[in-house]
């Protein structure tokens, strides 16, 4: 890979992407067969493997039991709040409230924070706009969330 680069990132509610300020100018980052537009999904297939992306957006109609879409929506609320509990409760996966009150949801037995599940999606976004940069990224500026 070659030098550092700083990017923007924007974990959006349904999709997610990153944009760079460069010599070329302002432009969101796209990734070979992508729009730049990552899908703010999540699939676990199987014990120990997880999908981000495209992929586990495929795979919400044919297995919603392990697959998680807007996680964002999530982010930072406790589990007791009515939004909350109304989007939980239509959720065909197991959820329940963590130590601090936040929600947890479990795909094959195992726990992830909401926390834990953005972050996977961020790794993905930056390994992506690495590919497309074909430089590490070292700094980023987040959006904040809107709750």
């Amino acid at each position: 890979m070659g030098s550092s680069a700083t990017v923007g990132i924007d974990l959006g509610t349904t999709f997610t992407s990153v944009a760079v300020a460069d010599e070329r100018g302002l432009r969101v980052l796209a990734s070979e067969g992508s729009d730049g537009m990552l899908p703010s999904v999540l699939a676990f297939p199987a014990r120990g493997d997880m999908l981000v992306g495209e992929q586990a957006k495929q795979r919400l109609a044919s297995d919603p039991q392990r697959t998680i879409a807007s996680p964002k929506r999530l982010l930072g609320r406790k589990f007791g709040e009515p939004e909350v509990e109304a989007f939980l409760g239509q959720a065909p996966y197991r959820s329940f409230a963590g130590p601090d009150g936040s929600c947890v949801v479990e795909f094959w037995g195992q726990p992830y924070s909401i926390v834990q599940l953005c972050s996977y999606i961020h790794s993905e976004a930056r390994a992506r706009a690495e590919a497309a940069l074909g430089a590490t990224i070292t700094d980023a500026v987040l959006t904040v969330p809107v709750t």
